[in-house]
């Protein structure tokens, strides 16, 4: 017989409405349930691409199955808080008795495909049983899976008015088709009459066959539950989170799943009660992080400073150097880093195609400093099973940081501690080296020049112990650190005097005068030979990796604006010099001592480097005109 059944409480233990598991995610109620609903889809992959979609629609009220039991219920909970003066309970239990008794109940429906299902029986040890019925379980469907049915279940309950949730799932096994469907409340226990005997009952409750057990039969199954292909639905009743609800879970989902849809592991959609979509893929992403409402969204519910970080950690990915390092206990992980105005300066860590956190506070880094650095965005996240199932063996309930105590044996435990704290010193050298800033020229600094003494002007430093030392008299100028980028092939723009400018000299000279700053040999970084560049965008550049050993081959991306044969030149960038790197081979072939290469307009170049000695820091690159020069050998 189905209807809903609630233990009986024979101990009397008490348990009121703010349940532990629940009340984690009432602070963010739509962010946690898109970001835990969604991460456990993706562990549940049964197919190249996972679809998720939420869906809301208004069901009506005799549609939802024994709802006047479900009523009967709840009118128990309010005279229990009544009686007892409970006001937060009285008044929560007063609105969800008016959703209830509405002829439609918003419901909100969140369906994946492409998915295992929630395999059963409904007995211990299997996944629909981990989902549904227990409670601190880790039932996980691969080893490296993120979502193991614990604490981020609950977030389904955080958005009902009614704290009632169905759950319907669809799969093959041994060539059957399984259905199982069940709901569950979480309640208050109180006092309620069973089959006319009032008897003291638990909190939390469920709708299903006799002896709590799940409905089997596609006939006892309400058509709104009722699936027809392989995956899961969770359904939320009493749905009730604003007009802007379906932006603010897009925003939600590009925040957290950015990689994942880039890799086109999953694809979102959300459609509204108007049954108006808006699809979440690949081809969508970039315009949705810059979309209106979607900003406006991300901006109510405070995520709109996290979405930007997302949105270049996405860039990074799609567009940054790739840096790639084996540990000996975590495995292989890999970097990617994009530098760019106006990037944040952070560092996000994925796994599994989620974005978990931006330091590595339990490991000795926070990533919270860069001093001397150019604007960036990096991004780490693992490459192989092995460090994807440690990291997320390390990570809490929250999916938002990283701690090695979670790991109960001592000796792995302070192995893979290690591999954390050799992996945070490395991607912080590979930043340091990379986006290292170049002091410039001085600047004055007039508004605090009072202050201090000039140098320049008087000679020796004033004797702070003499009292004719006046320190409102002489003034100082400070080294200034402005973060200017060079022009790229820019003709009179050289980076710095020693690396030359425009030259002045004769045609073939080995030193004539530049327009820099001091003397070199005309063959500036943004100058090049002559002084006249070929511009080029989108330079990419990526260490080729070569184990634990320095690296010295680079492969080179880029784009030239004009088509000409041209002298290539790569050079190192120092902080007070850039030295010219000399070039062995190119694409493998060996390479004269002052290469040329073919350039077409607009079309991009790829060129695999390998230089004479190892070098893995940042590089420019100079596109110069070959115009009738002979070469050099």
């Amino acid at each position: 017989m189905l209807g809903w059944q609630f233990p009986t409480n024979d101990s009397k233990e008490e348990e009121g409405l703010a349940d532990a598991g629940i009340e984690t995610f009432r602070s963010a109620p739509l962010t946690s349930i898109a970001r835990e609903s969604s991460q456990n889809s993706i562990d549940a992959a049964e197919e190249n691409k996972v679809k998720v979609i939420y869906r809301l629609k208004n069901i009506a009220r005799k549609d939802i199955p024994n709802i006047n039991e479900l009523a009967s219920s709840l009118n128990a909970c309010l005279q229990k808080a009544t009686s007892r003066s409970l006001s937060n309970e009285k008044i929560f239990f007063e609105k969800a008795l008016e959703t209830i008794k509405k002829e439609t109940i918003p419901v909100l429906l969140v369906e994946d495909y492409g998915t295992t299902g929630l395999r059963g029986p409904a007995e211990p040890g299997n996944p629909f049983h981990a989902l549904v019925r227990a409670s601190g379980i880790s039932q996980k469907s691969s080893e490296g899976a993120g979502g193991s049915f614990g604490i981020g279940k609950n977030a389904a309950f955080a958005i009902s008015d009614i704290r009632t949730v169905f759950y319907s799932t669809f799969y093959h096994s041994n060539q059957k088709e399984t259905h199982l469907v069940q709901g569950k409340s979480i309640l208050v226990s109180r006092d309620e009459p069973v089959n006319g005997v009032t008897k003291p009952l638990r909190a939390k409750g469920y709708w299903g066959e006799s002896g709590y057990e799940p409905v089997t039969s596609p006939m006892d199954i309400p058509n709104w539950l009722l699936r027809t292909q392989q995956g899961t639905t969770v359904a939320s009743l009493g749905f009730n989170q604003g007009s802007d609800w379906n932006y603010q879970i897009i925003a939600t989902l590009i925040l957290n799943f950015f990689a994942a849809i880039k890799e086109e592991k999953v694809e979102f959609e959300v459609i509204d009660e108007e049954n108006n979509g808006q699809s979440i893929n690949s081809a969508t992403i970039e315009s949705l992080f810059t979309d209106e409402n979607v900003m406006q969204a991300a901006e109510a519910i405070d995520i709109k400073d996290s979405l930007f970080f997302s949105s270049s950690m996405y860039r990074a990915l799609h567009e940054g150097d790739k840096h790639i390092k084996t540990f000996e206990n975590l495995g292989e992980i890999q970097l990617s880093l994009l530098e760019a105005d106006e990037l944040p300066r952070k560092v996000g860590i994925l796994r599994n195609g989620m974005f978990i956190t931006d330091n590595l506070k339990n490991f000795q880094e926070q990533f919270a400093r860069f001093p001397m650095s150019r604007d960036f965005v990096a991004v780490i996240e693992p490459l192989c099973l092995q460090s994807n199932k440690i990291l997320r063996e390390m990570e809490n309930p929250s999916h938002d940081e990283f701690s090695a105590e979670r790991i109960s044996d001592n000796s792995r435990r302070a192995a893979i501690r290690r591999d954390m704290r050799s992996l945070a010193r490395w991607a912080r050298e590979i930043i340091r080296s990379s986006t290292r800033e170049v002091a410039e020229k001085e600047i004055s600094l007039d508004e605090t020049a009072e202050f201090f003494a000039d140098v320049k002007e008087t000679g020796d430093m004033p004797n702070s112990a003499s009292k004719d030392n006046n320190p409102e008299s002489r003034t100082i100028s400070p080294i200034s650190l402005t973060r200017s980028k060079p022009k790229v092939g820019a003709g009179k723009s050289g980076e710095s005097g020693s690396s030359g400018g425009q030259q002045e000299g004769q045609k073939g000279s080995s030193s004539g005068a530049t327009t820099g700053d001091r003397k070199g040999k005309g063959r500036g970084l943004s100058g090049g030979r002559g002084g006249r560049s070929i511009e080029y965008s989108d330079l990419r550049n990526i260490v080729v990796a070569s184990g634990n050993k320095s690296s010295n081959i680079r492969r080179i991306y880029l784009t030239p604006l004009s088509s000409s044969e041209a002298f290539l030149e790569v050079s190192a960038i120092g902080l007070s010099y850039s030295e010219s790197l000399a070039i062995k081979r190119i694409n493998g072939e060996k390479t004269r001592k002052n290469p040329t290469i073919n350039l077409i307009e607009g079309e991009r170049l790829s060129l695999e480097i390998e230089f004479d000695k190892n070098y893995t820091g940042p590089i420019t690159v100079v596109l110069t005109p070959k115009n009738g020069e002979e070469d050099e050998g």
